[in-house]
């Protein structure tokens, strides 16, 4: 079995500004509402995902970063998605040693990802 190969987008590692724009019109007021929403959403995932993880909720954990992965990849959220990707991908395979490590690191990309999209679009 060959190892999963984890593409990124043309991005600084966060946030694929490409992403953010095209799925935002480039910060246009009611797309930015779809964002906020996804913000709304976003720390209620790493709370049900900590907390799988927390409780070897294998199904939930494999769950649970599929969602994180994919709601962060519809934004641009590199760091999140390819964090939660390899946790959805271990996990899988029954491999949990790292999965907390992923965790921190998605957490911390996320917070990233926040700051510099507040520094690009303050309003």
């Amino acid at each position: 079995m060959h190892p999963k190969i984890y593409i990124r987008m043309n991005t600084d590692g966060i946030v694929s500004w490409e992403q953010f724009d095209s799925i935002t019109d480039n910060g246009a007021p009611d797309f930015m509402e779809i964002y906020r929403e996804f913000l709304q959403a976003t720390p209620g995932l790493f709370s049900a995902l900590k907390s799988a993880i927390g409780n070897a909720d294998e199904k939930k954990i494999i769950s649970v970063s599929h969602q994180l992965k994919g709601s962060a990849a519809n934004f641009g959220f590199v760091g999140v998605s390819d964090n939660a990707a390899k946790i959805e991908d271990e996990s899988k395979r029954g491999i949990f040693a790292n999965v907390p490590a992923y965790f921190a690191a998605a957490e911390s990309a996320y917070s990233q990802a926040m700051a510099a999209v507040a520094e690009k679009y303050p309003n």
